[in-house]
């Protein structure tokens, strides 16, 4: 059997059906995140939904304005070759996983602080790791 000629013919070829392969994981990641993120909120009470609403509204915005920035270095870094693309992509995910740990804790604090159950807990920040991790694998496969 032999192979086809379109997968051979240029790098880009190839970096769309990695782009794609990205973004079924990054999609599946993005999936499992938003049913976790919805149980652990179906068993809170009204009192605790608007109270979670109250606490993060707003640094969504924010929180999604620093993992573009990130990525847009991460494509400058690359593009320019700034560093070799292994030390930018090394840069980019110790920032990438620095993001996250400081975000969750955060998140922790704000909702210890607001007396919500250690399972609501455990399960909000799962969800919100898998969420961005989705994303750097997304980028990881889609970009090498």
């Amino acid at each position: 059997m032999r192979w086809p000629g379109w997968a051979f013919v240029n790098s880009k070829t190839v970096f769309m059906e990695n782009w794609i392969i990205g973004l079924i994981i990054g999609v599946g990641f993005s999936l499992i995140s938003t049913m976790l993120n919805y149980k652990a909120t179906k068993k809170l009470d009204r009192d605790n939904e608007t109270k979670l609403i109250d606490l993060f509204y707003g640094t969504g915005f924010y929180n999604t304005c620093i993992w573009i920035l990130l990525t847009i270095l991460f494509f400058i870094g690359v593009r320019f070759q700034v560093y070799s693309k292994l030390t930018v992509y090394a840069i980019y995910i110790v920032l990438f996983i620095g993001f996250i740990s400081i975000t969750n804790y955060i998140s922790f604090r704000k909702l210890q602080r607001n007396s919500f159950s250690d399972s609501f807990i455990k399960s909000y920040l799962l969800s919100k790791s898998l969420r961005l991790l989705g994303i750097l694998f997304f980028l990881t496969i889609s970009y090498y």
